[in-house]
This record gives C-alpha cells, structure tokens and sequence, in this order.
C-alpha cells in the first residue's frame, strides 16, 4: 500500500525546463476569461501544520499562504478560489475550518469557499457537515484515501455510503482523491449515491510516465495507462461525477512539456465531456513538478484549439455549477 509519504516522494521530479512543441513555457495566446481555482491549498506552519509535510519533499515544507499564492499567480487572471483541505490531525480539523472560514469572510483575498476535512466512515462525520454546513463558504468535504489510514475500500463501508447522503441533504459535494487502482471503488460509491455531487481529484491521480513511451520512461509508472482508462471510463458513466484537472504536474517526467499532460487532460476532457470538468491548482504541491504559472500555461495551450465555451466551463463556469461556487466581484 502507497503512503502518503511515498506518493509525495514519487511526485517528486525536476521543474521543467524544455521548450518546443507544445511547450509548457511558451505564451500560448490564450485567453479563455477568468480562472476559478478549485484546489488551493494553505499551509502556515505555525498555525496549519499538516503532519505529513515533515516527512515531505524539501519544496513542500515551507510556508503557503495567501500572500505567497498571490505572488505565484500574478498575471494568470485567477479571481477567485476554493481551498482545499490538507489531510490535518483529526484534533486540528477545527482550527483549520475556523482559520479557513475566517480568511473566506475576510474579503481580503480570493480565497472564497471552502472543501473542508472530514471521515465518513465515522459517525461523527454526520454532526461534522450538519453543524458546517451552515456556513456558505462551505462548499463540500474531502477525505484522503490513498494513505495508511484509509485502508483499501475505505469508501465502501455503510457508514461511508450513509455519510454520503448526508452531504446531498445539506446541498453538499465530496472531493475523491484516491489510489488509481481503488478508482472501481469510487465509481462503485458514486453509482450508490445517485443523488451526491462527486468530484474526483487529480484526474484520478494519473501518472504522465505511464502514458509514455516504454523507451521514454525514466520511471516505473506508478500505474497501467489502460486500467486507468478504464475506471474514469467507469465514473464518467455516472451523472453525478465531475472530474478535476489538476495534480498531474506533480508527477510528470523531468523535462516535462505540455504533450507529456495532454493524453491525461485530453482522455478526461473527452471522456467526461465539457460540462463535467473543473481547474484546479493544487498549488502549493504543483511546484513538485512545475510552478503554478507553468501548470496554467501548459493547460491554456492542451485545450487551446477547443471551443471558448468549453474553455470557460472548464476554467470557471462548471465550478459554480458544481461547487455553487463564485467568481470574486
């Protein structure tokens, strides 16, 4: 079983720094309107310290916060965002809630919403979202499910699939961000939850080596291209999932270009359709693999030949459709 300290580890690759082709670095030209972030995640050490970001990459143990992400995301047009939980110590999920809701009602910066920690598989999970969801800015829940203590079909259990219609009572989303050969799992939970809003993460956490040529992998991939094909195949067939771009930079080969990105972003785009595609950053763990620019860059130019409308879906207009989420005025 992959921990969460070995999938970070295996994320771990150079910036890239290669041009030509459809290079991640070059000005696309592409201007597809404003940006809705929906995976930005925070972190201030002093105040959220998540406990795996001590045994994580170098880049990853340092300080995140809305000052630092402003910096990253000048010029790329991203007027308002969603933060993303960050697998605290279930005794530290309410400080980071309250933090979190204080920093949305701030006003003073465009993070706006929030997907907040929570376990479904425990009773308390019910009390959690009844008692949260009064607060607007919350927006939907995530539970990690690819680290040890998320055993293998995790999601599966009575009270997981009770908690589930406890979100769609109170108008609520679940995040899904989990090990690619556990995707049948989710698949499975989204056709048993026909009325819950689920997005998965990541595309489903693919990893770009896998869809390389073997002559070209640097790396084992962390997974079989095709196997993967199959569970998004299995969870676009429910209305009731979405899929979120975002992640893939983490993991992509050294030297990365946006072709290695594009049979992921294009397979999902085609797969899950215009409507049923969501942005997001995962910024700060994107700068394993790239900065926050480059992924924005690169994603501009894989989708640049695509219809403006779809462009905009993806980039804004399916976040407040599917999280009710808002653009910053």
């Amino acid at each position: 079983m992959t921990n969460r300290r070995e999938f970070l580890a295996s994320s771990a690759v150079g910036i890239a720094t290669s041009a030509g082709g459809r290079s991640a670095f070059a000005a696309s030209g592409v201007d597809a309107g404003p940006i809705l972030d929906t995976h930005q995640h925070l972190w201030d050490l002093e105040i959220l310290n998540p406990p795996w970001v001590k045994e994580a990459d170098e880049i990853l143990r340092n300080k995140y916060d809305s000052a630092a992400y402003a910096r990253e995301s000048v010029g790329l047009n991203i007027v308002s965002c969603l933060y993303m939980e960050i697998d605290m110590a279930p005794d530290k999920v309410d400080v980071e809630a309250k933090y979190i809701l204080d920093l949305c009602r701030s006003g003073k910066t465009p993070t706006r919403g929030a997907i907040l920690s929570g376990r479904p598989e425990e009773p308390a999970f019910v009390r959690r979202v009844k008692r949260l969801s009064k607060a607007d800015e919350v927006r939907g829940f995530r539970r990690i499910l690819h680290v040890d203590h998320a055993p293998p079909q995790t999601c599966l259990g009575k009270q997981f699939e009770k908690s589930m219609s406890v979100l769609a009572d109170n108008g609520r989303t679940f995040d899904l961000c989990m090990r690619v050969e556990e995707l049948d799992d989710g698949a499975k939970l989204a056709g048993r939850c026909a009325d819950t809003q689920f997005i998965v993460d990541h595309c489903g956490n693919a990893d770009p080596v896998a869809f390389q040529q073997k002559g070209q992998q640097k790396r084992e991939p962390l997974h079989d291209a095709d196997a993967w094909r199959r569970s998004m195949e299995r969870f676009a067939s429910h209305g009731n999932v979405a899929c979120k771009i975002s992640g893939i930079v983490a993991r992509a080969p050294e030297g990365w270009r946006s072709e290695h990105l594009a049979p992921i972003i294009d397979f999902c785009l085609q797969t899950f359709g215009p409507d049923r595609v969501l942005f997001g950053s995962d910024w700060p763990v994107c700068r394993l693999g790239g900065t926050l620019k480059q992924w924005v860059v690169a994603l501009r130019e894989i989708v640049s030949e695509r219809p403006e409308a779809h462009q905009r879906a993806l980039f804004s207009q399916n976040a407040q459709k599917i999280y009710g989420a808002k653009l910053q005025a």
